[in-house]
């Protein structure tokens, strides 16, 4: 909540697995971190999709 009262002419984005921060900058670092959202919501939902597959017992 803090960091969002900063005014700065970037975005911020935190890496759990680096620790670390990412500035979103510009369109290059914008869509890198699209990219890596999109995968990660594909895991999920991949996930999700074998889940809902399972026979329940």
């Amino acid at each position: 909540e803090f960091t969002k009262t900063i005014k700065r002419p970037f975005g911020v984005k935190y890496n759990p697995y680096t620790r670390s921060i990412q500035i979103l900058k510009d369109t290059k670092s914008i869509t890198s971190a699209m990219n890596e959202l999109q995968h990660d919501l594909d895991v999920v939902s991949d996930a999700l999709a074998k889940v809902s597959r399972k026979p329940s017992i």
